[in-house]
């Protein structure tokens, strides 16, 4: 009758003390206040104020040059470095020295060319182009003088049999 269980008592009278499972009331509560978190959340980010820095004057539109500067090609052999830029017709060589390569010669030829671009250095890219029987520790050696001069995309990729 209602929940409510007889117990053995004097006089007839009835406990009036109920089991009520309270799982589920938790996990609506909880569900609840997971709900509200949320949503206070999107509240929060729904009533930031964007104010325009020019302070409501038009914003003047810089005219970029849209296309990217091309990429520098840097093939490791065992005789020597060759360097190129993207539509150069032939690469220039920079020959080995004994164990290892000219490295100041490579660093001004990437100075150079970066001086060209020095103020879009994020948008210049060098792919290093290792033959196969060229070791670790010379790629490393010319990656080394790349990343010491600030480029950001280095991209290190298998050389083609024809360069």
């Amino acid at each position: 009758m209602g929940g409510v269980q007889p117990t053995g008592g004097k006089g007839g009278k009835r406990a009036m003390d109920a089991h009520i499972n309270l799982v589920p009331y938790i996990d609506l509560l909880m569900t609840i206040m997971t709900f509200l978190v949320m949503t206070a959340v999107w509240t929060k980010v729904a009533n930031l104020e964007v104010q325009n820095a020019t302070n409501g004057q038009p914003e003047e539109v810089e005219e970029k040059d849209d296309k990217p500067p091309p990429p520098i090609f840097v093939t490791i052999a065992e005789n020597g470095l060759k360097y190129m830029v993207e539509g150069d017709t032939e690469p220039k060589e920079i020959p080995a020295l004994g164990d290892g390569f000219d490295t100041e010669k490579l660093k001004a030829a990437l100075q150079s060319y970066l001086s060209q671009y020095s103020d879009r250095m994020d948008e210049v890219h060098v792919k290093v182009k290792p033959e196969d029987a060229i070791t670790y520790n010379k790629i490393v050696g010319v990656v080394d003088v790349i990343t010491g001069l600030e480029f950001k995309g280095i991209t290190i990729e298998p050389a083609s049999s024809g360069s």
